[in-house]
């Protein structure tokens, strides 16, 4: 019997994931911060932007992100974590959410407009508070 893979994992293995890479380089802005004043490193922002579709996707509060990929397996598979990893937090997740915003970056419009152009690209629609993601009908949208 074949598993058939639905929600984030199908998008995991869907998607080219580093093609968000140049966008969030461009929105993020953490090549203009002065990291010697202190402050821990910033995870990588490819993992908070899946963070940020698990979190759209699922309607979910930042802190109701962290403890959900605390506790579900396919949400760290899709995140590419492992027991123990460290999971960014509910205040990283807003902080994360609020830089990308700064300075007129409109980094989420641009990294959701780049995200369903692939899914565009792919025939697949992502459902708001769903896990399920389906190919697309003739009459779908």
């Amino acid at each position: 019997m074949v598993k058939r893979e639905v929600g984030v994992l199908k998008l995991k293995n869907v998607i080219d994931w580093e093609a968000f890479r140049p966008v969030l380089e461009e929105v993020k802005g953490y090549n203009a911060k002065d990291w010697s004043k202190g402050g821990n490193p910033p995870f990588d922002p490819l993992l908070m932007f899946k963070m940020l579709i698990i979190q759209f996707y699922h309607g979910l509060s930042d802190e109701s992100t962290e403890n959900q990929i605390g506790d579900r397996v396919s949400f760290q598979s899709f995140l590419d974590l492992q027991m123990g990893d460290d999971i960014p937090d509910g205040n990283t997740i807003w902080d994360f959410k609020e830089l990308i915003k700064k300075g007129g970056r409109d980094g989420s419009n641009k990294l959701f407009a780049k995200f369903h152009e692939i899914l565009d690209q792919q025939n697949l629609i992502a459902k708001e508070g769903s896990t399920k993601g389906s190919q697309k009908d003739s009459d779908a949208r």
